[in-house]
């Protein structure tokens, strides 16, 4: 490998592993905005069930946005993965003898925290729909309407 591209791809490499890590930061903010979200308008709607006509189709609110912010988590995820793939490239091209973050990854199977994400957001949209089930049929009973 000539100097040059040498010192490119370490500049190139530094670089990348700062973008992976601002994009991890993605994740937990996303996160936060899908529970703090879902957990105001569930709140707002057992504080106040007195505030007037309650539109039974304003309780899918929170799943539809906890869906966006599931379609941006993975957005974040792909992104993440395309930064990783490439790593993976440059730390193979130093010819690193099976060192390197990213081959350690790799060669471990270590991906934990992809079924964390999976979960949150399986368990999250699961409540949110239940919860807009039990709102819809239950307007009138709890007082609602």
């Amino acid at each position: 490998m000539k100097k040059q591209t040498r010192e490119f791809l370490l500049k190139e490499y530094s670089h990348l592993r700062g973008e992976v890590l601002e994009t991890l930061k993605e994740i937990p903010a996303n996160e936060k905005w899908a529970l703090v979200t879902s957990g105001v308008f569930w709140a707002w709607l057992a504080a106040f069930p007195d505030r007037g006509s309650f539109i039974p189709a304003a309780a899918w609110v929170p799943v539809v946005l906890t869906f966006l912010l599931f379609l941006r988590w993975r957005a974040i995820e792909r992104k993440f993965e395309t930064y990783r793939t490439y790593l993976l490239r440059l730390e193979t091209a130093f010819e690193l003898e099976g060192f390197g973050w990213e081959y350690h990854i790799q060669s471990a199977g270590k991906h934990e925290f992809r079924y964390y994400g999976w979960g949150f957001w399986c368990l999250l949209f699961a409540g949110n729909v239940f919860l807009a089930i039990w709102a819809s049929c239950h307007v009138e009973e709890a007082g609602f309407a």
